[in-house]
């Protein structure tokens, strides 16, 4: 079998202890154990980023146990192809086994225990962005963060769309010439996902996507936010916003305002800081803020600074910290 994302290999190793810290570069804190008489250790890791989505491929040679805090910043959908799990979660002891696929809410410890020779693909996907694209679907907040069932895995066949878009996915990150080459494609193939593991994976949200809204927020106002989500880092001027509207400047201002409390331009800046907040949260070593800052067009520091705070409800600095600390 011609491994998942092996493109993208990030670690291979026989050594649990290197395993741990490593994977621990990935995921919330945890321990990795190996039951008694299990020996063979033997590992394989791959990772491949998409805008705020991460996917992974993992082996496992022989038994392990993974225990982990709650995960807190993200879900995490696990989808076994060979061997099987044991998750202990939330008081429930859920066997996800191959062909079918299990989400992990983020707020509850879990125990995983893979059993025999296994391997899985996951899908990480930020708690934020997904609370973000169920704003954009319902035209309103989201009161609280999304719950997916924690009852039982699904079985394939139960998610149409969604697992074959996730083929999909992993089969274009693989390929020598992605089409996923941009961050507007990677942005646009994050929300159509999200949008799928909305609608298909039986979650408490479900309710909130099937009422009607009141008032539909102009087609103009969507179509404008969807431009600066996919050119926030193209510096797309005001011009270039009201000639994708169709409409005047002034019916454009006048729609974000009534629909959205604030204009085009603003809502820019509020995308921007969003997506730095994403990607201080997951920095790799190296990375500083003022990097992560001026790659969304924030050169005023002090000023950025001030609006992260503002928007975040806390420095840069400390979601940098915080996200390397665990």
């Amino acid at each position: 079998m011609i491994q998942p994302l092996s493109r993208h290999r990030f670690l291979e190793t026989t050594d649990p202890d290197e395993a741990h810290a490593r994977i621990g570069e990935l995921f919330a804190p945890h321990r990795l154990e190996l039951p008694a008489g299990a020996d063979g250790f033997r590992t394989t890791y791959h990772h491949a980023r998409l805008n705020t989505l991460s996917l992974y491929y993992f082996e496992y040679d022989c038994e392990v146990i993974v225990r982990s805090g709650p995960m807190q910043r993200f879900y995490l959908l696990l989808m076994p192809i060979r061997g099987y799990c044991a998750a202990h979660y939330d008081e429930r002891t859920i066997t996800v086994r191959p062909d079918s696929c299990y989400v992990v809410n983020p707020f509850a410890p879990i125990t995983l225990h893979w059993k025999g020779r296994s391997a899985l693909r996951v899908v990480k996907i930020d708690r934020a962005e997904l609370d973000r694209h169920l704003e954009v679907l319902i035209g309103a907040p989201a009161r609280q963060p999304v719950v997916f069932a924690p009852d039982a895995a699904r079985p394939i066949g139960d998610l149409p769309g969604l697992m074959t878009f996730i083929d999909l996915l992993f089969a274009d990150v693989d390929d020598a010439e992605p089409a996923l080459s941009s961050r507007a494609s990677e942005a646009s193939a994050e929300a159509l996902l999200l949008s799928f593991l909305l609608r298909r994976y039986p979650n408490d949200a479900r309710t909130l996507l099937d009422r009607p809204v009141a008032r539909a927020v102009p087609y103009y106002v969507k179509r404008v936010e969807e431009y600066i989500r996919l050119h926030a880092a193209e510096s797309p001027r005001l011009d270039d916003m009201v000639r994708v509207s169709g409409v005047s400047a002034r019916t454009l201002f006048k729609g974000f305002r009534d629909f959205r409390g604030i204009g085009p331009v603003g809502f820019l800046k509020q995308v921007r800081l969003d997506q730095v907040h994403n990607d201080l949260q997951n920095a790799e070593a190296g990375n500083t803020v003022t990097e992560v800052a001026t790659n969304w067009s924030f050169h005023h520091l002090g000023n950025f600074a001030r609006d992260y705070r503002a928007r975040h409800g806390q420095s840069p600095s400390e979601t940098l910290r915080k996200a390397r600390t665990g």
